[in-house]
Parts: C-alpha cells; structure tokens; sequence
C-alpha cells in the first residue's frame, strides 16, 4: 500500500506545467517578445486540446507520438508541454538529417503528426510518411491558426481527465548514428523529472533566473539542463533558433 501511494504521488511533467497555470513569472524570452508562465500554459492547452482530437479520431492502438521539427523556438516548447499534459511522446526531429533518412527517422517512429515551420517544411516534400502524411502542420502558416482557433479558451487537462504514468514515455530523441542509423533514445516522465530537479539542486536555480538554451531542442542536453530544470523552478527560458556566442 505504501508503495502504491508513492507511486500515485510521484510527479510527471504533466504536474510540473499545471503548477505554472496561474504562474505570471516569464517562461519564454524569444527575439523581441516575452511570455509568462501563464500565457504559455494557455497556449499548451490548445495544443493538447487539437491533439487530443486528433488521436481520438486515429484507429485504436495508435501511438500518441508528435515529431517536433523546429528551430528552438516557443512553439517546440508549447508542444512539449502539451504532449506532457495528453501523456503522448515527442520525438525530436533532427533538421540535419535528409531525404530517406528523414523519412525512415519518422516512419521508424510512427509519428501521427509532425509539427514544423516553413523554413523546414521543404525538407518533407516528397517524402512518404506514413500516418502523418496527412498531418504535417507548417506553425507559420494560416492553416494552422485556424486549426488551433476552435481551441481558444481550452484549459489543461486535469490528472482526473488524463493520467499520465511516470514510466510512460515522454521523449523519443534521437542519437547522432555514429555507429550506424540513429537510434531513438526513450526519455520517460520519471526520468526526467529525477534529471530536472537534480540540475535544479545543483544549479539552485529560482523564479528569478534566466537559462539561455544554447543546443537545440531535439537535443537531450537543451532538454534535460535548460528547459525541463526552468520549467521545474519556474525559472525563464531564453531562446534563439540558433546557437549564437554573443
């Protein structure tokens, strides 16, 4: 019994963004605009609201997974916390990466949609893949404003409305295939809250700080030591789309 209570009592990530709903702090600093905590929770839920839909409307035994292919922008962010509040996974997908062997880091995935941006979405003309075919949603697009507008005014969901296992997977992300094609590392719930409040103990990171993310969002550095540790401490995040020294 008491291992089943601490269980229960065990925080996901999904319990993590719902503590900073009302949360005024600033969560995203990018190029010239900021983003408190609870204006980027509102635009969480309307992700997670879409989604939720969406895979309400795919056959049975689907696999909630959302390929992210974005710059470090607040978008990847926002959907990273809407998978986190659906219990569905994001699977980082690296830009680098071409042709078939985009195609086969998709497909090998099975990503029901793939969320990117029209300075990436060419690098998915003429590509076969597979259930998101359908489903490739272009963030600078008018699309895509309308696709989340029915959605406004949506709320997170609660623990009671969707639960979500610590030992589920929250991220697929993928390794540089060195040794061969790149394999896709599972990041769960639990493991990234142990890493995010370790970092946030060591770093004694607060509300009044500020966390530059230097390496990409589908990395598991920028992931693990910049915005999971942040969105622990309710400390802000500053993103560019790419890496710049000054």
């Amino acid at each position: 019994m008491e291992s089943e209570q601490s269980q229960a009592a065990e925080p996901t990530f999904a319990d993590h963004i719902r503590a900073r709903a009302s949360d005024d702090n600033v969560a995203v600093k990018f190029e010239d605009s900021t983003m408190t905590y609870r204006e980027w929770c509102s635009e969480v839920a309307r992700r997670a609201a879409w989604w939720s839909r969406h895979m309400a409307e795919r056959p049975t035994g689907t696999p909630a997974h959302i390929g992210v292919l974005l710059d470090n922008t607040p978008e990847f962010t926002m959907w990273l916390g809407a998978a986190a509040v659906c219990g569905a996974t994001v699977v980082g997908i690296n830009p680098t990466r071409r042709g078939a062997e985009l195609e086969r880091d998709i497909t090998h995935t099975e990503c029901q949609a793939v969320v990117t941006e029209s300075s990436q979405a060419g690098l998915l003309d003429g590509l076969h893949l597979g259930a998101a075919t359908d489903a490739i949603l272009d963030t600078d697009s008018s699309a895509y404003r309308d696709l989340l507008a029915p959605f406004d005014g949506a709320v997170l969901p609660t623990a009671n409305e969707i639960s979500v296992d610590p030992a589920s997977t929250f991220l697929l992300l993928f390794t540089s295939g060195t040794s061969g094609a790149p394999k896709a590392v599972i990041t769960s719930h639990r493991r990234l809250s142990f890493v995010a409040g370790s970092m946030c103990m060591i770093t004694e990171l607060s509300p009044d700080d500020v966390t530059y993310i230097s390496m990409p969002l589908f990395h598991s550095n920028a992931l693990f030591t910049g915005w999971a540790p942040s969105l622990v401490s309710g400390a802000a995040v500053a993103l560019r789309r790419r890496f710049s020294a000054s």
